[in-house]
């Protein structure tokens, strides 16, 4: 199961730090809700609004993740994103059809009203659900199983993080290399390892296709 709980207990036990006397809880709970957004390049939650009645915008009740496009569900065509030019100009085949642009953010602008007998289906990826704060151990995140990998390996790296700039401040874990190539930071190479060890887990994920093409 992808519960809060869950997740906490994973990256502890990979830190292995399961009595947890080094990561405080709140390092723990900002680590794991900076891995829920990490995976979104990879892994988005896709989501659909139905827009009905002659509307000349939209706005998003929360700011989406991204915008992958607006279909017409009678004809299946995809309305073409308004690309603004530095000279003002519009191209001409962009003025002779309903066109869009996000602007400002979270909202979508039409260059005409949209036709009140039709219905056009807009694709967006929105941020995946997080809990309330580090209390709610029994939270259900909705992001796919399969993706939990990649959460627990981002949050590990960013466990390790503090440690490693304090060391490099303090210069307690320095090591000293009389050849080969010198590490100065042990821990902050196991954060870069970590790190790619996230983006490696990542890259095996599923491809996720946009909601229009």
């Amino acid at each position: 199961m992808n519960t809060y709980g869950d997740i906490r207990l994973r990256l502890l036990h990979l830190l292995n730090a399961e009595a947890n006397t080094t990561y405080s809880d709140d390092l723990v709970f900002d680590s794991i809700m900076g891995a829920v957004e990490a995976i979104l390049p990879w892994v988005a939650k896709r989501q659909l609004v139905v827009l009905e009645g002659r509307i000349d915008k939209y706005v998003f009740q929360s700011l989406p993740y991204q915008i992958d496009g607006i279909q017409d569900t009678d004809t299946l065509e995809t309305l073409p994103q308004l690309q603004l030019m530095a000279s003002g100009k519009v191209l001409a085949k962009q003025i002779r059809s309903i066109t869009w642009v996000e602007y400002p953010v979270g909202t979508i602008l039409f260059n005409e009203p949209l036709e009140s007998s039709k219905k056009f289906n807009l694709y967006y990826r929105d941020y995946w659900s997080r809990p309330r704060d580090k209390s709610q151990m029994d939270f259900q995140f909705d992001f796919p199983r399969y993706a939990a990998n990649g959460v627990v390996l981002w949050a590990a790296a960013n466990c390790v993080v503090p440690s490693s700039v304090a060391s490099s401040q303090i210069r307690q874990f320095n090591l000293r290399v009389d050849s080969g190539t010198p590490v100065d930071n042990a821990l902050e190479q196991s954060a870069r390892f970590i790190r790619q060890l996230f983006v490696d887990e990542m890259s095996r994920m599923p491809k996720q296709d946009r909601g229009v093409s």
